[in-house]
């Protein structure tokens, strides 16, 4: 299983997509982004279950929320970018 990892250069931009989504009935959790995601300057990451990722991608983008990359990680560690 995986998750889908939405970077952020900022904590803010990080916390209003993660508004936007739970308005949209959608779990998402902001963290600190590991070191292998820290890439760009991005400093947060936006958390959402696999299932929810197209959807969350889209919300964000529709309401204008700057994210800067997607990633899908896995429960071993590995992150992979991807596009949705």
């Amino acid at each position: 299983m995986f998750i889908y990892a939405f970077t952020f250069r900022s904590f803010t931009a990080a916390q209003s997509g993660r508004n936007v989504l739970q308005q949209l009935m959608m779990e998402a959790l902001v963290q600190r982004a590991p070191k292998n995601l820290s890439v760009q300057g991005c400093g947060y990451v936006l958390r959402v279950q696999a299932e929810d990722g197209t959807r969350a991608a889209e919300a964000l983008r529709m309401y204008g929320v700057p994210f800067v990359q997607i990633y899908r990680c896995f429960a071993n560690g590995v992150c992979q970018e991807a596009e949705l």
